[in-house]
């Protein structure tokens, strides 16, 4: 219904504010889920993700422009599977990476 018309970015733009307000909510969320309190596997293998951060950051947007060369992404469904494929691809992109030790010690550490 929105795609193609004028007020479509208010929805999707990174910078919008129904993202802003999603971004917050997660964010809320997230803090007060108290990871604490978690079994240890789970705060290890959060630990070594959360490690990868920065790197899947400077990688994404790479993976995103590639996916919407070969997906065709016209309904608000089909954004869930993407962000979750993106993810995926830019964390493997990323421990590709890193067993180059030049990139893994400057640019994905």
């Amino acid at each position: 219904m929105l795609a193609g018309s004028d007020h479509a970015s208010i929805f999707t733009d990174y910078l919008s504010p129904g993202t802003f307000a999603a971004a917050c909510a997660v964010f809320l969320l997230a803090r007060d889920l108290h990871p604490e309190r978690w079994p240890e596997r789970i705060r290890g293998l959060l630990a070594r993700l959360a490690a990868l951060t920065f790197g899947i950051y400077l990688v994404h947007l790479m993976v995103i422009e590639c996916a919407d060369l070969l997906f065709d992404r016209t309904t608000a469904l089909s954004d869930l599977p993407m962000t979750a494929g993106v993810w995926g691809v830019s964390l493997i992109v990323v421990l590709i990476l890193r067993t180059a030790p030049p990139v893994r010690r400057w640019v994905v550490p």
